[in-house]
């Protein structure tokens, strides 16, 4: 299943068993009960960006599951990963791969297209991972991964009202809003 670049298990991820999605429920739960084990071991790893890639590129093909359950058990759990990661000094190669061509970032926004439902756990997974460079995802990064001016207003209108609700998030939000609004 992990061979030529973890296509097959991808495969069962987004289109199920026999259309059936409870047995990657089962497993991404299980993913979910071992979030610690799995940052410790992300931790030992002499090459720990590569080590986290390795599990992000495995875990990314559930939020663009067929399977609205899959799409917002992979939310919850890259999430608590990224709690994990912040805990253990890890959140800037979480970071790193979360905006790389083919991080987590534009898996987080096509989930939200293909599952407007989960958008709330989607958006809670951008803050998790985006909280040390909130700033540098508004004004670089969501407008690279849009090819025009509009599609990025869109995308940006349906992120600020959630992110201002968030703890977390609404400082920064309303900052990068000014930012916005002095640098036009």
């Amino acid at each position: 299943m992990m061979s030529d670049n973890h296509k097959f298990l991808a495969h069962i991820i987004v289109k199920g068993i026999k259309e059936s999605y409870e047995p990657i429920i089962i497993w991404l739960d299980q993913l979910i009960n071992h979030t610690e084990k799995i940052t410790l071991l992300i931790s030992k790893e002499g090459d720990k960006p590569r080590g986290m890639q390795f599990v992000h590129h495995i875990i990314k093909a559930g939020l663009v599951s067929k399977d609205h359950d899959v799409a917002l058990k992979t939310c919850n759990l890259l999430q608590l990963l990224a709690q994990k990661y912040l805990k253990h000094d890890l959140l800037h190669y979480a970071w790193d791969w979360f905006i790389s061509d083919q991080g987590g970032l534009q898996y987080v926004l096509n989930s939200m297209k293909r599952h407007p439902e989960i958008t709330e756990s989607a958006i809670k997974t951008i803050v998790e991972y985006s909280q040390l460079s909130s700033l540098e995802l508004f004004t670089y990064h969501l407008q690279k991964l849009h090819a025009n001016e509009k599609d990025f207003l869109l995308t940006i209108r349906g992120l600020l009202t959630p992110l201002s609700q968030d703890n977390i998030m609404k400082e920064e939000v309303i900052f990068i809003s000014n930012f916005k609004v002095l640098t036009s």
